[in-house]
């Protein structure tokens, strides 16, 4: 299917299956946060488990919590979005990779367009700074932890300080020919969902065996 810069008319339709991906957040560090949570110190859970019941719901509701700005703007974004223009992006910053600040042989978005590659390979931990324009407003928006090239920058039409580039939505963002949103999600991305919702089940249903143990 082609690619194409021209969205359809705001307010736009938000595909149920992105709505669903931003709801199945899989994240190598929430897997570390739940683990320690409920590994670290289960001597107490064992001896209190109704503390962790309320620590364990408390933990995933606070994961969640973290989320919700960034999920917003991007649902946002999808229906009341522009393309903006990209004046300049300027790379303001980079660590070494001897500062073990850098990804290792891990998953790095880069744009070209719309099109989003996610190959693994060690990269750099850059800043690149991104002035755009929309209309009369021009801003700045800074990309930190991923390469830029010339990806799709999406401002709000309503608010243009809220931008992001396509790099920062977890699925693609493919434009069919009436310039609405295809909602097809990624192998990889529906396995991280999947994955991410046994996750999410069986620890609460940990929680609730706590909770009902007390």
């Amino acid at each position: 299917m082609a690619l194409q810069s021209t969205l359809s008319a705001a307010p736009r339709a938000v595909p149920a299956s992105f709505v669903v991906a931003e709801s199945l957040p899989f994240r190598p560090s929430y897997l570390w946060i739940l683990f320690f949570v409920g590994a670290a110190p289960i001597a107490l859970w064992i001896a209190r488990p109704l503390l962790f019941g309320v620590v364990g719901f408390v933990t995933l509701a606070a994961i969640y919590a973290s989320r919700t700005r960034a999920t917003r703007t991007r649902l946002a974004l999808l229906k009341w979005g522009a393309v903006a223009t990209v004046l300049e992006a300027e790379r303001i910053g980079e660590m070494p990779s001897y500062s073990g600040r850098t990804w290792f042989n891990g998953y790095s978005p880069v744009a070209r367009g719309w099109s989003v590659t996610r190959d693994r390979a060690s990269r750099p931990n850059v800043k690149t700074r991104i002035r755009y324009s929309l209309g009369d407003y021009q801003g700045d928006l800074m990309l930190t932890e991923r390469e830029y090239i010339d990806g799709i920058v999406l401002a709000d039409q309503r608010d243009p300080a809220a931008a992001l580039c396509v790099t920062a939505f977890p699925y693609d963002l493919v434009v069919d020919g009436s310039g609405n949103w295809v909602g097809a999600l990624r192998p990889g991305l529906k396995l991280g969902m999947a994955v991410w919702l046994v996750v999410v089940l069986v620890w609460l249903a940990l929680v609730a065996a706590a909770l009902t143990a007390a």
